[in-house]
């Protein structure tokens, strides 16, 4: 029972540091209260000094900026997903990222009819170590097929509206 203990000593330490990186994290996503007016410096905008006191209308303003940055900093606190306690243990990256943008499909790929059946597909793995090999050749394997040797005729510009249609073959005239 002591070796279980022993190992397990630092856990609590662990959980700690994760509660502060997480509250790193939130607070670095919170607009600072310099930015939102909360925070006034002394000296700009009215006197300072030794025996001036503070106008009624600063003060006034100080708590409406304090006030308006609380209710932001609550907002935005409530819309991340990760503030729920089933997800204490989670952080979830909020940002969009522009590398990962390219990579999402903006409309269902033509076989398929929803979003389900496309995302159902990609979930199943076709390399040769989780499939038969004949599943994966007819996986992998591309829809035409030309030997070496044979002739490819080009595609040709099909007209006035842009369309591109296959060359033919024209007979010979003998």
């Amino acid at each position: 029972m002591e070796l279980v203990k022993m190992a397990f000593a630092g856990a609590g330490a662990e959980a700690e540091e994760f509660k502060k990186d997480k509250e790193a994290e939130i607070n670095s996503q919170l607009p600072k209260p310099e930015d939102t007016g909360a925070v006034m410096l002394p000296g700009w905008g009215s006197w300072e000094g030794k025996g001036v006191r503070p106008s009624k209308g600063k003060q006034k303003f100080a708590k409406q900026a304090m006030a308006t940055y609380e209710k932001a900093k609550e907002d935005i606190i409530k819309k991340r997903t990760d503030t729920a306690p089933q997800l204490e243990h989670v952080i979830l990256a909020e940002k969009r990222l522009k590398r990962a943008s390219d990579l999402v499909v903006p409309t269902v790929p033509f076989p398929f009819k929803s979003a389900k059946q496309y995302e159902a597909s990609l979930s199943i793995p076709l390399g040769r170590d989780w499939i038969a090999p004949s599943a994966h050749r007819s996986a992998v394997q591309p829809p035409t097929e030309t030997r070496q040797g044979m002739m490819i005729d080009p595609i040709k510009f099909g007209g006035r509206k842009g369309k591109i249609r296959d060359a033919k073959r024209k007979p010979l005239g003998i």
